[in-house]
Formats: C-alpha cells, sequence, structure tokens
C-alpha cells in the first residue's frame, strides 16, 4: 500500500506550489508488489482488521476501487521523464491460496515501465537473507542503474551550465573564438622538438618560478619573422602542461579585431574567468549588476576587470603571454597604467613577445629595472629550429639528391639570418625548381632582406596568362580590408566587382597568390605577413600588382556600395514591425563585410569618384532603413556610430572639391548627425524590434532631419505637434521650483540635484525619470556616491546624512565640519575637506559605527622649509582620491600640494608669471585628472586665465583666457569642462586643453558641471535649471575605433533656449475635439486633438496646474492646483466662432490644507466632488465650490482612489490598499465594503480604473510592491458586480457592513478566482479577481477592452482584457501573459517627470513633450506579440 501513497503524495506535490520544487527532483519509482489495481485479498484483510480495530482504507485496496482508479489516471499524467521500475511476487503465502497480489495489478502497464518478476512471495519481496540472494541481486542492479542514469543527467545539466556561463561572459566581454584559433595555428606551425632552448634561458626560469615581486615582467624581443609568435604558443603550452594557470594574447596588426588593447583585455579576463570560478563571479555579478563596458576604454578595463573584479578574489599565480605587442595600435597604455602600477598584492606574472622597436624600448625603460627584465632572441638561440625546419622540409626537395641535402641545408639556414618567413618562402620557391642552376639562382638571387623575393614572386604572377586580373583583385581585398575576409566574403566581393563566378576559390588562392596569400584553417584569408602587405603598398614598388591605397579604398567602397544600394538590400514593401523569421532569404556572405566595412573604405576614397558620390548618395536615399535594420539586429549599434564618423571624413573631402550648397551634401551631413544621434536616443527600440527604424522612429525624429524626410509616404502612424526641427545638443531642462540647485552629482545609476531647500531629487542616468526625492533639511553643499554600494552622502553647512537609495532612509547623521569645501568617497571613507584647513573623515565599513578622524594639511609641528604656513580659509580645494593627493589655494600663496596617503607635504605649484616665479593671484577652481596614469591639475584664476599644470614637476603645460569659475574633469580623464558667468560652457581635452566643443544656453552663472561615468553626457546647473547635453563631439570621441589617428575638434554654438512651461495635467472634452491641457506655470491651454496645434489659453492660476476633469452634463471644467485652488469654469464651443467659444467662470474654491489635492471625483447627478490629499478627502458642493465635510486618514495614509458607481450616479466607491468600499453621494455613509486580502502586506495601491466590458463593468487595480521589486506591477482585475446597489432591500444596507474578502497570490500563477459570500439581506454576491504581472511604468488608458501603458523601457504596450483572454492568464497551463509592443517614445519625453500627463482618445495616444501636446495617431495599428511570465 506503500506505493499507493507515495503515487498520491507525488501527485499531490505536483498540483502544489510549495512543493512543486521537491517533486521536480524525483528520477524514479520502485513499485515492489504494488496492488496499483487493488488485491482480491483485502476483504479479508479488512474483516480481519475488524476484530480490533477499523481502517476504512482497506476498503480502498479492493480491486477497482474508486479511490485506486482515480489515483492511476492522475498518476499517468506526471510521470513522464520518471523511471517505473515495477518488481511482482510469483510465491503464494502460506495459508494463502493465490498471491496477494498478482502480476496483472502489480504493474502499471505504462509503455516506459519496466516489470521485473521476483523470486518471492509478498512478505518476502523486499526482505533478503543474504547479499547472495537472486531477489536482492535484481533490485541491487537496477538501483545500480538507475544511479548512473541520474548521475549522466547531473553531468549533462553542469556541463549545460558551464556552457552557459561561458556563453554570457563571452556576450559580456564581447568575446569571439579568435584567440584559441591564433593559438591553433602557431601551434599547428611547431615543428616537434623546436623551441626548447627557452626552457634554458635564466630570464625565462627566473620569471616562471621566481617567488618574489620583482623579474615579474619578461620581454622577450627579436627581428621580424624569428619564430616569436611560434615560442609564445610553445610557452603557452609548457605552463599549461605544468599546471599553471595561464591565459594569452596574439596581436595582429592587419586584424582591427586584433591590434586594440582592449580586445587584448578583454580576452585575458575572459580566459580568467574561465578558468578561475571566483574571477568568473566577479565579472558575472558586474554585468548583473549593470556595469556597461561596451564604451570603456582600456584603463577603465583594467581597473574595473582586474582591479576591482578578478584580483579582489582569491587567486594564485597567473601567467600572461602577449605576443607581438608591436603590432598592438596603444602599446603606451599597457606600460602606463598596467605594468607600472602593478602592486605586489597581484599575483601576476606578464611575457611580452614584440620586435625591438624604439618605441617599446622606450616604454619598457619607463618601469622599475627590478621589475622587468629583457632577453633578445639571437640567431644562435633559434639556429637549431631552422636547422630542424630545413632538415624536414628539403627532404621533399626532390631536385638534390640525398648527398647534396645537407650542403643545400646549410646554404640556407646561412642566408636566413634567423628568418622564419624567409626560409619558409624559400623552400616554397624550392619546391618549384627542376635544376641544381634555378636552385643556385633562388639562393643567389634573394638577399637577407625579402624584398627581392616578394618582387620575384611578383615578377611570376605577372608572367601568368591567366586569372591576372583575379590575382591582383584578391591582393587588394587580402591587403586593404579592415579585417581578415572569410572565403566566402571574398568570394561575393570577388563575384560583385569582377561579374565572374569562382567555384574553387580556396585553390585559385593558392595557385594565383598563393606565396603572399593564405587561407587559414578557418576560412580566412591572410597576408602571409605584415611584411608582405607593407611592400604591396610601398610607394616604390614598381609592379602591376602594387597598391596605390586611395584607389583601392574607392574600388572597395563602390562594391560595397554597389550591394548595399542594390537590389538585395531594398527595404520590403510592408514596413511594419517584422520578426527575425519574417526578414528576406540568406544574403551573401560577403553583406556583413559591406554593413560594418563600407564607410570604413569611404572614409580612405577618392572624393573625386563621381560614381562612388553617386552609390552613397543612391544608398542613403533608398536602403539605408534596412542596413539600420540588419545593423541593429547584430545587437552592436556602435557601427552606426563608426558610419557617421567615416561619413564625415569623405563629405569634408569632397566639400573641398564641390560647392557646400550642394544638396547632395547637406544631405549626407544631416544623415552624418542622425547616425550620431540614433543610437542614443532609440537604441531600446532597435534593440527590441530592429525593423522599428522603417515605421516607429522615424516619425518621432526631428521633422528636418533625414531619417524623417526618408520615411515612406504610406505610413499610418504620425506624431502632430511637439516635434524640433533638428536634434538638439541640450537632451533636456528640468526646472526646479521648490529651491535653487547647489550641488550636482553623477553615480553609476544615477543623477542626484541638491537644492538650496534641502532637498535632493534622484533621478535614473538612463532616462532621467524621476527616481526619489530625499529631504536633507537644509540647503545642500555637496552630494558623493559611494563605490559599490547604495549609499548617498548629502553635506550641509552644519549635517552630514548617509541615505541607503533604495530604501530612502537615513543610515547615518553626524555633525560635519565647519566650511565645507569638498567632499568624496575613497572607498568605505567619506572624506570632507573643511575650511578650517583639515579633512574629516568617517569609515563606513560594514558593522562599524561612523567615528569622526580630523587629518589636518598643515602639521605645525613638522614645518617643512620654504614653505609659508595656511593663512586663513581657503579659496579653492580639490580631493583627488585616485592620486591620494590635496590641492589647496590659499589668497597671495602659489597652491598647495598635501600628500593624503603620507600625510606630508608635496610641494606647490602654480601658474608661471612672465618673470618665471609661481603665481600668486586668487584660483577660483582647482581639478585633478581623474586618471591615476597622467598628474595632471587644471586651474582656473580670478583674473580669468586656465592654466594646465604639471603639479609634482610645478611646470606650466597651457595657459589662456578662459574666463571659467567651474571645472569638471570626465571620468576617463580625456576631456575637462569647464562654465563661467556668461553661460558658455567649453569642453577641452585634458591632456592638451585643445578645444573640442563649445555651447552657450543663456547668461547664467554656471555653478557647477558634471559628466556621466560614461564621458558621453554633461549636466550643468545654473539659475534654478539643470540642464543635461549629449554632445555629437563626445559620442564619436568615446567611440572612435582607432583607424585613424585624428581627434575631432568640433566647436558648436548653440543660441539661447528657454524653457517652455511642461504640461501637468490633461482632459479630453466629450465630443474628443479639443484637450484641456494645464502646465506648471497655472495656465489652462486648449489643443485641437486632430492637429495637436494650441488655440488659446482659457485662464491660468497662480500655481501649476495639477488637475483637471471634464464634467459632460454641465459643460464645465474644473481644474486643480498645487496651492489647493480648485476652479470651475462653463466653456461651449461658439456656433459661428467655433472654439474657444464662451468662457464663464462658476466658482473660485480653495481646500485648506498643508496636504495636496492628489485626487478628485465629480459628482454630477448628486451636486458634488471629492478632493483627496495623502491623509483626507474632503467634500464640496459642485454647484457653489462651498466646503461640506471631510474624512481623515491618520492611521492609514496612502494611496486611495475614488471612483463613480458603475450602476448608480447617487454612489461612489472608493479602492484602498485593503478594501473597496461603497458609499452614498448624499451624506457620505458607507453602505459595504470588501476586503482585499493580499498574501503580501506591502503592496501599494498606484492606481484604478473603472472600465467596461461589454455589459459588464470592472475595476483595474495597478499595484506596485517595492519590497520585492521595483520593476513589477501586479495588475489586478475586479469583477465590479459584486458592487450592485438592490434598491428594493436598500434599507437593509443602511448603517451595514457586508463581509466579503478578495485574493490573490505573490505569483501570476497563484489562484485568483475567489467565490465570496456576504451576512446581507441581499442576495449572495460574488467577486472575482484576477491578477497578472507587467512592467507599468505608466498606465495610459483602456480602449476597446485593452489596457494600454507605457512600460519601463519606453514602450507603449497594450494587453487584452477581455474575458476570454483573462481566463487563458489565469489557466495553471498558460500562466504567460500575452503583451502587445506597439511602438517606443524617446525617453527625453519623459525626462525630468515623476508623472506623466497622458490620455487616450479614439485610438489617438496624447502625451506631452516640453510644453506641447502630442498626438500619436496610428500608433496602436503596429503590435508585435511578447509573452511574459
Amino acid at each position: 500500500m506503500g506505493g499507493l501513497v507515495m503515487k498520491k503524495a507525488y501527485i499531490l506535490a505536483k498540483q502544489d506550489a510549495v512543493h512543486k520544487q521537491l517533486s521536480g527532483r524525483f528520477a524514479a519509482f520502485y513499485f515492489l508488489a504494488t496492488p496499483h489495481r487493488g488485491s482480491d485479498s483485502a476483504k479479508m484483510l479488512k474483516n480481519l482488521l475488524k476484530v480490533a480495530f477499523d481502517r476504512a482504507y482497506v476498503g480502498d485496496l479492493e480491486p477497482n476501487s474508486e479511490a485506486i482508479q482515480v489515483i492511476n489516471d492522475e498518476f499517468r499524467h506526471f510521470s513522464a521523464g520518471l523511471e517505473l521500475w515495477s518488481f511482482y511476487e510469483t510465491q503464494k503465502m502460506r495459508m494463502f491460496s493465490s498471491l496477494i497480489v498478482n502480476p496483472e495489478s502489480a504493474v502499471l502497464g505504462y509503455r516506459e515501465e519496466k516489470q521485473i518478476p521476483m523470486t518471492a512471495d509478498h512478505r518476502t519481496i523486499c526482505k533478503f537473507d543474504t547479499p547472495k540472494d537472486s531477489n536482492y541481486a535484481q533490485l541491487r542492479n537496477a538501483l545500480a542503474s538507475t544511479v548512473r542514469t541520474i548521475a549522466t543527467a547531473i553531468l549533462e545539466r553542469k556541463g549545460k551550465q558551464m556552457l552557459e556561463r561561458t556563453r554570457n561572459l563571452k556576450i559580456y566581454l564581447k568575446i569571439s573564438d579568435i584567440s584559441d584559433n591564433d593559438l591553433t595555428n602557431v601551434c599547428e606551425a611547431r615543428m616537434d622538438g623546436s623551441c626548447g632552448w627557452i626552457l634554458t634561458k635564466a630570464a625565462y626560469v627566473k620569471w616562471r618560478d621566481g617567488k618574489s615581486g620583482n623579474a615579474r615582467t619578461l620581454w622577450i624581443n627579436g627581428k621580424p619573422a624569428m619564430g616569436k609568435s611560434v615560442l609564445s604558443g610553445y610557452i603557452v603550452d609548457q605552463l599549461k602542461e605544468s599546471g599553471r594557470a595561464c591565459s594569452y594574447f596574439f596581436f595582429r596588426h592587419g586584424d582591427k579585431s586584433k591590434s586594440n588593447l582592449g580586445r587584448c583585455l578583454r580576452s585575458l579576463a575572459f580566459q580568467m574567468a574561465s578558468s578561475h570560478i571566483e574571477a568568473g563571479d566577479a565579472i558575472l555579478r558586474m554585468q548583473a549588476d549593470g556595469v556597461c563596458l561596451d564604451s570603456a576604454d582600456e584603463r577603465t578595463l583594467w581597473r574595473l576587470l582586474f582591479l576591482s573584479g578578478i584580483f579582489q578574489t582569491p587567486m594564485t599565480r597567473h601567467y600572461w603571454v602577449i605576443d607581438a605587442l608591436d603590432e598592438c595600435s596603444n602599446p603606451a597604455i599597457l606600460f602606463q597604467a598596467i605594468f607600472s602600477n602593478m602592486g605586489e598584492s597581484i599575483p601576476l606574472r606578464i611575457l611580452v613577445t614584440s620586435r625591438d622597436t624604439v618605441n617599446l624600448g622606450q616604454g619598457f625603460s619607463i618601469i622599475p629595472p627590478n621589475l622587468v627584465q629583457t632577453l633578445p632572441i639571437s640567431e644562435t638561440d633559434t639556429e637549431s629550429d631552422l636547422r630542424l625546419l630545413i632538415e624536414k622540409k628539403s627532404q621533399a626537395l626532390t631536385v638534390v639528391g640525398p648527398d647534396d641535402q645537407d650542403t643545400l641545408a646549410e646554404k640556407i639556414l646561412d642566408k636566413s639570418k634567423g628568418s622564419f618567413l624567409w626560409t619558409i618562402l624559400v623552400l616554397e620557391e624550392l619546391l618549384c625548381c627542376h635544376s641544381k642552376k634555378e636552385i643556385q639562382q633562388i639562393l643567389e638571387d634573394v638577399p637577407r632582406g625579402m624584398e627581392s623575393l616578394y618582387k620575384r614572386t611578383l615578377t611570376s604572377m605577372s608572367q601568368v596568362t591567366r586569372g591576372k586580373n583575379l590575382a591582383k583583385t584578391i591582393l587588394m581585398w587580402a591587403v586593404c580590408a579592415i579585417r581578415p575576409m572569410t572565403i566566402g566574403e571574398l568570394d561575393g566581393a570577388l563575384t560583385l566587382e569582377i561579374h565572374d563566378s569562382f567555384p574553387r576559390l580556396k585553390e585559385s588562392i593558392a595557385a594565383l597568390c598563393g606565396q603572399l596569400v593564405v587561407v587559414d584553417k578557418y576560412g580566412r584569408v591572410n597576408m602571409v605577413h605584415e611584411t608582405a602587405r607593407e611592400f604591396l603598398v610601398g610607394d616604390g614598388l614598381e609592379s602591376e600588382f602594387s597598391i596605390e591605397k586611395t584607389k583601392a579604398h574607392t574600388r572597395m567602397a563602390h562594391v560595397c556600395l554597389e550591394y548595399l544600394a542594390g537590389q538585395e538590400m531594398k527595404p520590403p514593401r510592408n514596413t511594419r514591425r517584422r520578426s527575425p523569421p519574417s526578414l528576406p532569404a540568406r544574403r551573401l556572405d560577403f553583406a556583413s563585410y559591406a554593413y560594418t566595412s563600407f564607410s570604413y573604405h569611404l572614409s580612405r576614397a577618392d572624393p573625386l569618384a563621381a560614381g562612388t558620390f553617386q552609390l552613397v548618395v543612391q544608398f542613403l536615399r533608398c536602403n539605408v532603413f534596412t542596413w539600420m535594420e540588419t545593423i541593429a539586429d547584430s545587437q552592436n549599434l556602435s557601427h552606426l556610430i563608426h558610419a557617421s564618423k567615416h561619413l564625415k571624413t569623405y563629405v569634408n573631402a569632397c566639400a573641398i572639391e564641390r560647392t557646400s550648397l550642394d544638396p547632395r551634401i547637406r544631405g549626407i551631413r544631416h544623415w552624418i548627425t542622425d547616425l550620431a544621434r540614433i543610437p542614443a536616443m532609440f537604441a531600446n527600440a532597435l534593440m527590441v524590434s530592429p525593423s522599428a527604424i522603417y515605421s516607429l522612429i522615424p516619425p518621432f525624429c526631428p521633422t528636418e532631419s533625414m531619417i524623417y524626410a526618408t520615411r515612406g509616404s504610406g505610413q499610418r502612424l504620425a506624431v502632430l505637434g511637439a516635434l524640433s526641427k533638428q536634434w538638439d545638443d541640450r537632451l533636456l531642462c528640468m526646472d526646479f521650483r521648490q529651491g535653487q540647485p547647489r550641488a550636482l552629482r553623477y553615480g553609476d545609476e544615477f543623477l542626484a540635484v541638491g537644492l538650496s531647500s534641502g532637498s535632493v531629487v534622484l533621478y535614473y542616468v538612463t532616462s532621467y525619470q524621476e527616481y526619489k526625492i530625499l529631504e536633507h533639511g537644509a540647503g545642500i553643499e555637496f552630494i558623493a556616491f559611494a563605490i559599490k554600494r547604495d549609499l548617498l552622502a548629502t553635506c550641509g553647512r552644519r549635517m552630514v546624512k548617509i541615505w541607503d537609495i533604495r530604501s530612502g532612509e537615513v543610515v547615518h547623521s553626524f555633525v560635519g565640519p565647519p566650511r565645507p569645501l569638498a567632499m568624496d568617497f575613497d572607498g568605505e571613507t567619506l572624506l570632507i575637506a573643511s575650511g578650517n584647513n583639515y579633512i574629516a573623515s568617517w569609515d563606513l565599513g560594514y558593522g562599524t559605527e561612523p567615528a569622526l578622524v580630523r587629518i589636518p594639511w598643515c602639521n605645525t609641528d613638522k614645518p617643512e622649509t620654504n614653505r609659508t604656513s595656511p593663512r586663513g580659509s581657503p579659496c579653492a580645494l580639490t580631493l583627488s582620491t585616485n592620486h591620494r593627493i590635496l590641492a589647496v589655494a590659499y589668497s597671495g600663496q602659489p597652491i598647495t600640494l598635501w600628500d593624503m596617503e603620507e600625510n606630508v607635504f608635496a610641494g606647490s605649484c602654480g601658474k608661471k608669471l612672465s618673470s618665471g616665479e609661481t603665481s600668486t593671484h586668487v584660483v577660483v577652481a582647482l581639478a585633478f585628472n581623474p586618471n591615476p596614469d597622467i598628474s595632471l591639475l587644471a586651474v582656473t584664476y580670478l583674473d580669468g586665465d586656465l592654466a594646465l599644470l604639471d603639479p609634482f614637476a610645478d611646470q606650466q603645460l597651457e595657459c589662456f583666457r578662459a574666463n571659467c569659475q567651474t571645472l569638471a574633469p570626465s571620468p576617463n580623464g580625456r576631456l575637462l569642462a569647464a562654465g563661467g558667468a556668461d553661460g558658455i560652457i567649453h569642453v577641452y581635452e585634458f591632456d592638451t586643453f585643445k578645444l573640442l566643443y563649445r555651447v552657450k544656453s543663456s547668461n547664467s552663472f554656471i555653478k557647477q558641471l558634471a559628466f556621466t561615468k560614461d564621458s558621453m553626457r554633461l549636466a550643468d546647473i545654473r539659475g534654478t535649471q539643470c540642464t543635461v547635453w549629449e554632445p555629437e563631439a563626445l559620442l564619436r570621441e568615446s567611440l572612435s575605433d582607432g583607424s585613424s589617428g585624428t581627434t575631432f575638434t568640433t566647436v558648436v554654438e548653440t543660441v539661447s533656449t528657454e524653457a517652455k512651461a511642461k504640461i501637468t495635467a490633461m482632459a479630453i472634452h466629450h465630443m474628443s475635439e479639443i484637450v484641456f491641457c494645464g502646465k506648471d506655470d497655472g495656465s489652462v491651454v486648449l489643443y485641437e486633438r486632430k492637429t495637436a496645434v494650441s488655440l488659446v489659453t482659457l485662464y491660468s492660476h497662480k500655481s501649476p496646474v495639477r488637475l483637471l476633469v471634464w464634467i459632460k452634463r454641465r459643460d464645465a471644467l474644473l481644474s486643480v492646483d498645487a496651492s489647493n485652488m480648485i476652479f470651475l469654469h462653463k466653456l461651449q464651443k461658439s456656433a459661428d466662432k467655433g472654439w474657444p467659444g464662451n468662457l464663464k467662470i462658476i466658482f473660485k474654491s480653495r481646500l485648506d490644507s498643508e496636504q495636496a489635492i492628489r485626487d478628485v471625483l465629480v459628482g454630477d447627478i448628486a451636486g458634488k466632488f471629492l478632493v483627496s490629499t495623502r491623509e483626507s478627502d474632503h467634500l464640496f458642493s459642485l454647484d457653489s465650490g462651498k466646503y461640506e465635510r471631510q474624512q481623515t486618514y491618520p492611521k492609514m495614509p496612502g494611496a486611495r482612489k475614488w471612483l463613480p458607481h458603475p450602476e448608480s450616479s447617487l454612489h461612489l466607491i472608493c479602492v484602498y490598499n485593503v478594501k473597496v468600499c461603497t458609499y452614498c453621494w448624499s451624506d457620505w455613509s458607507e453602505i459595504s465594503s470588501f476586503a482585499l486580502s493580499l498574501d503580501n502586506e506591502t503592496a501599494e495601491l498606484k492606481n484604478a480604473t473603472l472600465y467596461s466590458l461589454g455589459p459588464k463593468r470592472r475595476i483595474m487595480l495597478d499595484l506596485l510592491y517595492p519590497g520585492i521589486s521595483a520593476n513589477v506591477n501586479r495588475i489586478a482585475i475586479i469583477d465590479a458586480d459584486c458592487l450592485t446597489i438592490v434598491q428594493n432591500d436598500f434599507s437593509d444596507f443602511e448603517g451595514k457592513q457586508l463581509d466579503a474578502a478578495v485574493t490573490f497570490g505573490q505569483n501570476a500563477t497563484d489562484e485568483a478566482e475567489n467565490m465570496l459570500t456576504t451576512s446581507s439581506l441581499a442576495a449572495p454576491l460574488c467577486l472575482q479577481m484576477t491578477a497578472f504581472e507587467l512592467s507599468v511604468a505608466h498606465v495610459i488608458g483602456i480602449h476597446e477592452c485593452k489596457l494600454v501603458f507605457l512600460n519601463r523601457s519606453f514602450w507603449v504596450c497594450s494587453v487584452d482584457l477581455s474575458e476570454s483572454r483573462l481566463e487563458i492568464v489565469q489557466s495553471k497551463d498558460s500562466p504567460r501573459t500575452e503583451v502587445f509592443e506597439h511602438f517606443f517614445v524617446p525617453y527625453d519625453w519623459f525626462a525630468g517627470k515623476k508623472d506623466i500627463a497622458c490620455a487616450l482618445e479614439k485610438r489617438d495616444i496624447m502625451l506631452t513633450r516640453g510644453g506641447d501636446l502630442a498626438v500619436i495617431r496610428g500608433g496602436l495599428d503596429y503590435a508585435e506579440r511578447m509573452c511574459i511570465g
């Protein structure tokens, strides 16, 4: 019977959410004589048991009992995936005439079931005398089989988890398999027995086995083609075979993806994370925390991935092998940021191979001598390896006999001078020789260099009668391609250019260009060596195969553009959103190269080539959207930025020869701007739906942009009103009426603005939507974000507070130092510099109570010579936690430097006078370069000078008149922003003070500037505003691909722009003709819905308008402002003049309360209206505006939503967090209530909406669970039929409260329907609630049974609320919610707003942008189905 119990228990666990996870751990069921269909002996057993005591369940064991049949039927549905073993008895028990459980009952009869007979009766089937018992052996073997199956499944699951982990690391670090391919290639090229000489070198052994921190870097250098890459592969193999942890990277100059140090660091981090669990966890935590590495430079990668990530984990010694550093495009950073600044605690040893160049020699010379060793490769070192290569290859030389092979080998060895490449090329040529004279000619003619060999190769190629044009074209693409092309890509390029097909291209390459071009095992086309590439593009080469780079790039750009402008790239006829399966059939392999590389070649092409120019115009006019869709589908929008940069280079060159008034030139320039802006403004939309570029994005772009002009004429989506003509560098402007902004700071996730009123407003840095307001209590002086912790410090004149950003609670509060001058976090320590010449510090580490520590920077006990003690307070000061240095300026003295780590005077500095002396002029602002590898200090003086200093050498590098009062460096150290009293912001390159950008928005004094963490945006505070800028110059500079050494020097002048009054409330006339909009300047403006045109300002409040309600029966508009003033105006359309018609004031009233009105409900028939604050509700007369009564809720403040009763105009309902109540308008008496019993008591009601579903009415609740997730809303639908007022028994409701409850769990799959009864005299009421989860930022409205809302990614979405759809949502078999995405709204439309004014009418969606109304028409016609759950 135990088997039946276990089956039933398993079935119940499968159906119970609490135990479902436990049931999933079952792998097999073993049934030993289990009566699945009952037993004939059950009746006898039942009679015997009755003698002592009754066991009712024994009756269930009778054959074909109902209980057994139910269990069997249910178990069949849950047994999938289980091993089922049924063992049955074959012997009768003593005193029984038949088997207790016959075989037919002891087996389930399932197809996958294993049925095993046992030589035992019912008692002994599970009892064994010895391990040799055959029954025991049968059962043991079965169990062993099951255990093996489970173990295999566990191993497979772990393998899948490791593969998923590796995939996530690759995606986050943007890693390909190229590194493994490079190692495989060099290992295949190495001959057995070679490279062993390195193991005998003392420098290598000391590097590999040294115990101290000395000699941690080994530089192996040599001449070109001396086998350094093969040697690197051998070292990697040796280290790994000896059990040492090793990572590697092979630089390749000809491949853009392998010549960048950032790619190297990413690859090394990936290899370390793959081999070290804790290191991998550290990087994956960065990914989970939202740390973005897309635009991170090399120093940032080293700091984030290694110093703050990998090396913070427990780790044994690790080895790096970096090959061909001379082929790296930016090796200087490796010396400055890594080699010179590795602490002894970092368990890392680095081996570098390269050519012996001057630049690298200088780089290694700056490393302390005890930390680096140099090992030159001599010809003697590699002689044995070369001899081994020659002896093996010369055996294939049939032209010489065995006796002459040794002599020939010695000649080749002597001529090689240590060059493996030369040796290989000569041996390949010798294979084609047929006489000793030819051999002698080759050996005599080939010099120690390789140019003659290359020339002879070209001469041989020129003598070929067929395929010469193909050979030239292959060489051109192999030499000038931005990266090695695959065979398929090259085949497509050749087909388009030569208009022919090549069935065996790989063999053709080997035959025509085999000595210069090779195809590796992965199908990539490479030059045999970089020297061959340099030889072919050299100026002095006289050959028909020589490559003139400008002509080559022109031809390559032409081919790419021919494809991009061709038929295959034409946009689809139906430009609605389409999913990847509906994309066109497979395109040419060459397409992937053309997408990403055409602009690179175009930037280097001949600007006078008319055909290429015309193709650019044609491509941008016809097929650009298809290209953008494809780029977005690759999930790498940086290609758009790179294309913008390259197009600018090309069009600037074209403009020299063509007039700048040429409309085609102007069009391309517009596209340059568009391509730089689209990734910034619409990245979310393109990543989610690449095809949005056709129809959903252009209507939201500026009307004079090319992307707006290129959109199809038949598009149904239209944005009326609110569109600007051109892109604006000013992303948004936030106006603070509650106080002037005084402090500004960017964190990783938030922007914090501190106000004079004591408030600190937090905004998301991605969307600039308001997140939270913290009340410090006094004017804010400084703000600082803690690193890697959700802590924020605010400093006023007297108090310092530490906040938990997530909860908004104060964690610590203490008295701050007098006259604070600067504040920052140094790890877990908060530092505040005081005007009394000391630093106040508090350790905020976990589990510690902060204690004040004072650190003076003018220790009188240790006077330094030639230094004047400070007098009075500093006039300017800056803290640099990266440099551990304080720079402080006093009136009449040079700038003082104080070493915060050693707590000693570190020197003085300042700009230099004409006499050479250091200036003592008054300093206004100071700023260190944040990069710890760059010791530069920017200083602005009261006389208007801006100086760049080397502070430790006391040298002036730059100085000029700039008239600025505030400075801000970018976090990456590349930029310096300076602002002054004239309202002009200048952005300079920090290390050169080269002007990159200039903008003037107003004449207001700029108080403070701040860069985002990615250095791509800049914010300022002035007057009552905070403005965020996104200059195009910063976008492009941050995404430079290194293909050009030029720096963008863009000077931009922006005209003064005044912020418009924002729309804060919206109401729609019942005829849908007009829209009423209330603004934060107090005005109420009338708009025409069809055109979104402002018609007239109707009237004005003295405070911002917060609420608007149109009253249909009275033709009246009710408006409420921030001061709680309430206006009611009667407004009718004029028969002859139309709108605005006649306007008449009915009343003006005011709610006398310190709390703001948050909601209003009008009872037109009842002649009353109700207003709500956080803690109270108030009833007014709608006829006179006279105040009547109030209700307060001191013990339960929070969201309440008043709604009209769905059936009775004499009643209203109120939805709380915990219940729904029905009231009478006449006396505000409660007549019924229904409890909302929520499993999670932290649920907060955000909103409630009454809507119709055919003849039925429903109430939609928008609930938040802040303690669980800030990004998920629970949408609950209540059947409003339960609120029916029974007129005949109305008296029975007087003074009575109906008891009811509605419940739903925390999970969307929980039971959501509960039938409830009441104890009143009315007929029993039933309440139905359906709940599901959505990501809702704001509900726009409900239209045609669809909930239309804005999600947190700024997509306008909808959910079907019809009964059939909700039944599907409720079904346990389909717990996923079907959501339709319609269109994306740019996030800057909502920046700076906590509450969004919006409306939905006749499928038109009304939103606001700045101070204008935007009507989005046709947006709901586009829909893409998404599933959530």
